[in-house]
């Protein structure tokens, strides 16, 4: 039973250490080494403060070798093997962990994906799992050649599409209960449909990372292990077949449970284990019968992945490195109003479906104290006064009223109108900013950029409110320029709507 412990927390004025507030919370301390807990770490997206729910090994106790910080699971001498499990859709972390009985010598890790449902272990889930996975690592001094994954449900489709993503990371994967694909589970995602040709090649490869199936000689070498319910009436049976087959023309070896009778969740009732559709005996026995090797080898096909796990070429991945939203003020009343509703509306949803930080400003304010790491900015240069400062006056992408600009000198094109939706992201200019960095005011990150979401006029304003990018499975490109009546359904609406997409170095227009 759990020990109540008393904690007091005070706030004191600074100077006199006159107290202004007290609060006494009540923290319960595990008495079990063993014993599920929680630990938390400050995300690299944006500073948040994110948990990873524990399970330590079988028995716990033991002082951890001098590579961890002495937590309880370690024994003398032994690094523990490394599993991180995946939660389901509406899950939590902790209850995650709940569903498993301690192992002997192995760590069990369940990550949150930032919230219940979170991202589906895409886009920023995949960055929280990989960031729990390395501070779990960290902390505990865990056997790098013993690492894997697994998950259920939505947990399940993270072990697919995380382990055909950072095949190097993992010894093997269990999928339970797990569904491939937005295309293959549902319909395909995002909001445009984009048909074949070069236009439409860019939105589909802004969302590459979520074709789960195009990465599966990825998994050659490793374990895997598939298990589901014939009677889940949640993720069909259908999605484990069509992972089976997929291995089978691959040549890849496997291993393959279907639970007769079982739905999506369920549970065998043995004595002293968890749920069986996690804490299977077979997921055991195959993790522990796989290692690392000392040198991985190179995945087989190359994630369409940059640095920090954001696909190539999509406008999400500003949405990192300590991004700062910086809505114009310098416009007339209507687009100011926008500029500061947009920005609120887009921190809210931050909050709301990452568990994340976002830092709201005034682009005056910015321009006082500017950010180190990624700028979004709300507003065309006519209205957003800090446009100036971090993109100077020759931006390869220029919003202002009634007229976008791409490109500059003699091969810039221009397109006018006030209908006109912008996203964008931008290397950051030699301007103000960076002239305070040189002066040693702040420090540029390497590869800090600026995002732009911005219309040219009323109709262009309203239609970016439409463009989900906080959405997993919707690949918005690195530029985007899309009519209003994109929106609307008939002839100009949908897909044709949209004038121009691609790589800033490879912008394809529809002539």
């Amino acid at each position: 039973t759990p020990t109540p412990t008393p904690l007091v927390l005070t706030v004191r004025e600074a100077g006199t250490g006159r107290e202004l507030a007290r609060h006494t919370a009540t923290l319960r301390t595990p008495k079990a080494a063993d014993a599920p807990r929680s630990i938390t770490y400050a995300s690299r997206v944006d500073g948040s403060a994110q948990y990873i729910a524990i399970v330590p090994p079988k028995g716990g106790g033991g002082q951890a070798d001098a590579a961890s910080d002495g937590q309880p699971g370690q024994k003398p001498g032994e690094k523990p093997g490394l599993v991180l499990s995946l939660h389901g859709a509406s899950v939590e972390a902790t209850s995650q962990a709940a569903a498993y009985a301690p192992r002997e010598g192995l760590l069990i890790a369940c990550p949150t994906n930032r919230r219940p449902f979170g991202f589906d272990w895409e886009d920023w889930g995949r960055i929280d799992a990989i960031e729990s996975m390395d501070e779990v690592a960290r902390r505990f001094g865990t056997d790098p050649s013993r690492q894997y994954l697994t998950g259920h449900s939505m947990g399940g489709h993270g072990t697919w599409n995380i382990g055909v993503l950072h095949p190097e990371r993992f010894a093997a994967i269990a999928p339970s209960a797990g569904w491939l694909s937005f295309d293959t589970y549902t319909s395909r995602g995002g909001p445009v449909y984009a048909p074949p040709g070069p236009l439409g090649d860019v939105f589909r490869e802004a969302r590459a990372s979520s074709d789960t199936l195009a990465y599966f000689a990825n998994l050659r070498g490793k374990g895997i292990y598939i298990l589901h319910g014939d009677a889940d009436d949640n993720v069909p049976v259908a999605q484990a077949r069509q992972a089976r087959a997929a291995l089978d023309a691959l040549g890849i070896a496997y291993s393959f449970h279907e639970q007769p009778g079982a739905g999506h969740w369920w549970d065998d009732d043995s004595p002293g284990g968890g749920a069986a559709c996690v804490d299977w005996p077979g997921i055991w026995d195959m993790f522990a019968a796989h290692r690392l090797p000392t040198e991985p080898k190179p995945a087989t096909v190359t994630p369409p992945l940059d640095e920090r796990g954001f696909s190539r070429g999509a406008f999400k991945r500003v949405f990192d490195r300590q991004f700062v939203m910086v809505y114009g003020t310098g416009g007339t009343a209507a687009e100011n109003a926008w500029n500061l509703a947009k920005a609120r509306f887009d921190a809210e949803q931050w909050w709301y479906r990452g568990n994340g930080r976002a830092v709201v400003m005034a682009d005056m304010q910015f321009n006082l104290a500017p950010s180190s790491g990624n700028v979004v900015l709300y507003g065309h240069a006519d209205s957003n006064r800090a446009w100036a400062g971090v993109l100077g006056d020759d931006a390869p992408v220029h919003v202002a009223r009634g007229a976008v600009r791409v490109g500059t000198g003699e091969k810039g094109r221009q397109i006018k109108g006030e209908d006109l939706a912008v996203l964008a992201v931008l290397p950051r200019a030699r301007g103000q900013v960076a002239a305070r960095a040189a002066s040693g005011a702040i420090t540029i990150e390497d590869g800090a950029g600026v995002g732009i979401i911005a219309g040219s006029g009323p109709a262009g304003w309203r239609a970016t409110e439409r463009l989900g990018y906080f959405t997993s499975g919707v690949g918005w490109p690195e530029v985007t320029i899309l009519h209003a009546a994109a929106w609307r359904p008939g002839e100009g609406g949908g897909f044709s709507g949209v004038r121009a997409a691609g790589l800033l170095k490879d912008i394809r227009w529809r002539e």
